[in-house]
C-alpha cells in the first residue's frame, strides 16, 4: 500500500513536503527502528535519507562505471563500484 498526498500546512517550513503512507514489513520496521535509533534522526528524516540514497544507487547502477567513496570517521576509505 502506498498513498501520496500533498501536505501543505499553513505556516509550515516544509511547504514542498508530501505525506506518504506505506505498509512496511516487519523486517523493514526493525531496520527503520535501528537506523533512526543509531543515527539520532527521527523516522521521517531516516526515510527521506533512505529514499535519496536508493535514488543515488539506482542511478549509479544505470550509469556504467559509477562509484562511491565511503570515508569512515576513523579515516578508513572504501570504494563501491556500480557496474
Amino acid at each position: 500500500m502506498l498513498g501520496l498526498t500533498s501536505d501543505k500546512r499553513a505556516g509550515s517550513s516544509q511547504d514542498d513536503s508530501t505525506k506518504v503512507t506505506v505498509k512496511l514489513t516487519a523486517k523493514s520496521v526493525d531496520a527503520l527502528q535501528r537506523a533512526s535509533g543509531t543515527g539520532g534522526l527521527n523516522r521521517t528524516d531516516t526515510i527521506n535519507r533512505a529514499v535519496q540514497l536508493y535514488d543515488f544507487v539506482v542511478n549509479a547502477v544505470d550509469d556504467d562505471d559509477q562509484n562511491a567513496l565511503i570515508i569512515e570517521r576513523n579515516g578508513k576509505q572504501e570504494r563501491i563500484l556500480f557496474r
